[in-house]
């Protein structure tokens, strides 16, 4: 229970951080971006570091990894990258974070561009992270093929866009349907995983040339049994129903496309040898190394960010003006990020 109660304040802590961080940046940085294009990219990254800061110390959560030179090589590396990961729970996107702090120097931060592909359920919920991607240019889906296909297809000129190829959180409902799919198409069958929507992935490879690398993740938790993948893993059920992890594990591996290499045949094979990988994996007994985290770099941005909120919950408490602005701005934003994003 106790685990579960500090989980619940941390995920208000930055929901709270990520509303009055992001209100109080979000028309300052739009019209500095006319001088300078980074600097939506770099408050995004010290949020979602200062992120990883309250997650690692308010719940004592460590990731482990099989390769650290993998993670250097990740977010250092001088090509495009696609990063694909399994997705089994709501709170698989928050240890994309920890990566971040592996960053060569607090420059990088500043010049490092990912980008996210989510639903767009996920902007309109969180709305702080809103603003910060519409300043970065993330990627919202609305799972309408036609306009999914204009997002995905905008020239991205990123470092890294992060996505979940299967579309979804795997679980017994949406495993019906996956299941139904492969064999009406007479498509492999995964144990732990959907069938991995190719669509999404191939119209990114086919309209930008310069992503041939796909760094893929798999991420399993010491809190959850591999008998119990399937089950249905909510946000808010780490609040009520089951406990945050303790320990994350990461399986890094990287793939190189070619020009006539046959994507499906490739998304297919990775996904093969994450079942495998989930199917052998035992928490208990492994040889992973504790993920290197910058732990300096992840303070400085956990201060910026928190005096930041600060001095905007305190223009929001004292002036009339200041209320009015930050509502207008809310609304605003939700009419333009559903109607024009």
């Amino acid at each position: 229970m106790y685990r579960k109660i500090i989980f619940f304040i941390a995920a208000i802590y930055i929901y709270f951080l990520s509303i009055f961080s992001g209100l109080f940046l979000f028309v300052p940085v739009v019209f500095l971006k006319i001088y300078n294009e980074n600097l939506g990219n770099f408050f995004k990254n010290i949020f979602y570091i200062n992120s990883s800061f309250i997650i690692k110390n308010f719940l004592n959560t460590e990731v482990f990894v099989n390769s650290n030179k993998l993670v250097k090589q990740l977010v250092n590396e001088q090509k495009q990258i696609l990063l694909t990961q399994n997705h089994f729970t709501e709170i698989d996107y928050f240890f994309m974070s920890w990566f971040l702090t592996n960053l060569d120097s607090l420059r990088n931060i500043f010049y490092y561009n990912f980008i996210n592909v989510a639903k767009k359920f996920v902007g309109n919920v969180f709305i702080g992270i809103g603003f910060l991607s519409l300043i970065s240019k993330d990627i919202y889906l609305c799972r309408d093929i036609k306009k999914d296909y204009k997002v995905l297809s905008k020239n991205n000129d990123c470092n890294l866009i992060y996505i979940f190829p299967e579309g979804t959180c795997f679980n017994k409902f949406t495993r019906k349907k996956s299941d139904m799919f492969v064999k009406e198409n007479n498509l492999v069958k995964y144990k732990y995983h959907l069938y991995p929507r190719i669509t999404g992935l191939y119209t990114i490879v086919k309209n930008h040339k310069k992503f041939r690398t796909i760094y893929d993740l798999t991420v399993v938790y010491d809190s959850i049994d591999k008998k119990n993948i399937g089950e249905v893993y909510r946000f808010f059920d780490f609040f009520t129903k089951y406990d945050f992890p303790n320990r994350v594990y990461i399986n890094i591996q990287n793939y190189q496309l070619d020009n006539s290499a046959d994507l499906q045949s490739i998304v297919e094979y990775i996904y093969m040898k994450k079942d495998t990988f989930i199917h052998k994996f035992k928490p208990d007994q492994n040889q992973f190394e504790k993920m290197s985290y910058n732990k300096n770099v992840a303070l400085v941005c956990f201060i910026f960010i928190n005096i930041l909120s600060y001095f905007s919950f305190k223009l929001f408490i004292q002036y009339d003006f200041v209320r009015s602005l930050y509502c207008i701005q809310i609304l605003a934003y939700l009419i333009y990020f559903n109607l024009f994003y």
